[in-house]
């Protein structure tokens, strides 16, 4: 295996996991701004909103998973 390809495989691994790390991290601040929405705490979930500037409102959650069941 050259230096150049294992290089790429390298990169290319590293790039993969960053990005499931990204997607966990958004996954996670939806269901807790969900949550948040759900127990009537509307302000706590704008002022969420517009501080992690990723658009919460606009990802939707499978009907089979809240917060409480990840937790």
């Amino acid at each position: 295996m050259s230096m150049l390809t294992k290089f790429k495989a390298e990169t290319s691994s590293r790039m993969a996991e960053e990005k499931r790390l990204a997607e966990r991290k958004k996954n996670l601040l939806v269901m807790i701004h969900r949550h948040l929405i759900s127990c009537g705490y509307l302000d706590a979930a704008t002022a969420m909103e517009r501080e992690c500037n990723v658009g919460l409102e606009k990802w939707e959650l499978a009907d089979n998973i809240d917060l409480g069941y990840v937790l």
